[in-house]
């Protein structure tokens, strides 16, 4: 795959139309990922404060943490593209900047991914084996394959970050010396890995599953509330001859409705977002050097995007959530009262 090598000051600032366009993906995708920062910062703090002994808990934890991480990457490199367009008397060759937190932005994207696919498969298996459920995952299981996860992504992009060598270069034309990245060829190896199995094949693989899972949720929904409403129907025209039935409800409880509405709507917003990055992993050795970080942008936004906006669903959809949220709140507003007394 192509990739920029220097930065390329004088692409086209005189351009208006290409720099309007430039700078207004720019400024989406660097609001959208401080956007990322502050409302996964707050759901980690939520989480934390829930408690994570419980495997839903826990794994939309680490799905935060992953999230925030993702998304203040993702802040440094459109901070650092904007650099990049500085003049060539700079002493910082910033797009080797760039493609440092680039990768590690893809890091913990790819570890969100598969953590989304993790917990809709667990929720689309507590909707269609609520009875084996509880057995198969378990709170130990929910753990080792978090760790699984991380060790695979880490393992995945430690050989393309190890292979980046930072080192200072002399410019004999401009007299000054620069800061710049040097690639081993295990690098373009590693990038090449990289764009077809995890941004192509695995990025493919979790569409497609956390598709298959959300409409297996949704009709698992629509059938536990039928088989629900029908049991209590029967219950009350038991009640009224007489034979009043205490029996459990058969289906999914309340709490667990909640979950799998939860999981549900976070696999939705998955799905749309995801696809940009597909696209560009396909296509990036084919973009004009021209409008590689334009492209890059309009990706970061989208891709961030997913976990911006996961804080909405957590409060929308998690009455806990809510509760600790609002309790938070008014411990803080509180606590500033006694401090201004």
């Amino acid at each position: 795959m192509d990739f920029p090598t220097t930065a390329q000051p004088n692409t086209t600032w005189d351009d208006t139309a290409y720099t309007s366009g430039y700078l207004f993906c720019q400024t989406s995708g660097m609001l959208m990922s401080i956007l990322g920062v502050v409302s996964n910062l707050i759901n980690v703090s939520v989480f934390i404060k829930q408690g994570l002994h419980e495997r839903v808990n826990f794994a939309l934890f680490c799905l935060s943490v992953s999230e925030f991480f993702a998304s203040l990457n993702a802040f440094a490199v459109t901070l650092t593209i904007f650099f990049s367009m500085y003049p060539p008397s700079a002493t910082v060759d910033w797009v080797a900047i760039v493609m440092f937190f680039f990768w590690f932005r893809g890091l913990f994207a790819d570890t969100s991914s598969c953590l989304t696919l993790f917990i809709s498969i667990e929720r689309c298996y507590c909707v269609m084996q609520p009875f084996k459920f509880n057995t198969t995952f378990t709170f130990k299981t929910t753990k080792m394959v978090v760790l699984f996860i991380l060790v695979f992504v880490i393992a995945s992009y430690l050989p393309l970050m190890s292979s980046m060598r930072y080192t200072y270069y002399t410019n004999p034309e401009l007299n000054i010396t620069i800061l710049t990245a040097e690639y081993l060829q295990l690098y373009y190896w590693m990038v090449t890995y990289n764009d077809y199995v995890l941004g192509i094949l695995l990025a493919i693989v979790c569409q497609v599953c956390i598709f298959v899972c959300a409409v297996l949720m949704y009709r698992g929904l629509r059938k536990s509330t039928e088989i629900r409403d029908h049991t209590r129907e029967f219950q009350v025209s038991e009640s009224q001859t007489g034979k009043l039935a205490r029996d459990k409800l058969p289906g999914l409880s309340k709490k667990e409705k909640r979950v799998v509405k939860l999981v549900l709507m976070l696999a939705i917003l998955y799905l749309p977002t995801g696809i940009p990055q597909i696209i560009y992993a396909i296509f990036r050795g084919y973009i004009p050097e021209k409008y590689y970080f334009l492209c890059a942008c309009v990706v970061l936004f989208f891709v961030t995007a997913n976990g911006s906006f996961a804080i909405f669903i957590y409060y929308n959809f998690s009455s806990v959530y809510h509760s600790t949220l609002l309790c938070q709140n008014k411990s803080g507003k509180n606590l500033k009262r006694k401090n201004s007394h």
